[in-house]
């Protein structure tokens, strides 16, 4: 009797406790939405939330940085990086990669 109180007690605890979450979730849709060349800065922070890191790249312009992980017991594990290249305050390059396996890399601006 006791052992199983014990287990009612502390067993959801348990399941609860290994769930993690990190960063602000985004999907690839809203990758659709940034257009390299004619998305600014401001446009893009609008469309993915505030960055996660933002690296000074020096004459390349600044790389921001969106990542975002969940991990739990009953649910699919997520893992998602985008990072952008921000130079004239205009996006000129990103790098997208997420599970479940979506590999994007667009770095041409069309004219």
């Amino acid at each position: 009797m006791r052992i199983t109180t014990f287990f009612k007690a502390v067993l959801p605890l348990t399941l609860v406790g290994c769930a993690m979450t990190h960063g602000t979730n985004f999907t690839p849709k809203e990758l659709d939405q940034v257009v390299l060349c004619k998305t600014t800065k401001s446009e893009l922070i609008s469309i993915m939330g505030k960055p996660t890191s933002v690296v000074a790249s020096g004459a390349r312009g600044d790389e921001l940085i969106w990542s975002y992980m969940s991990v739990g017991h009953f649910s699919e594990n997520i893992n998602r990086s985008f990072t952008a290249t921000i130079a004239s305050d205009l996006v000129t390059d990103y790098g997208f990669v997420g599970t479940p396996l979506d590999i994007r890399i667009r770095n041409e601006c069309k004219k």
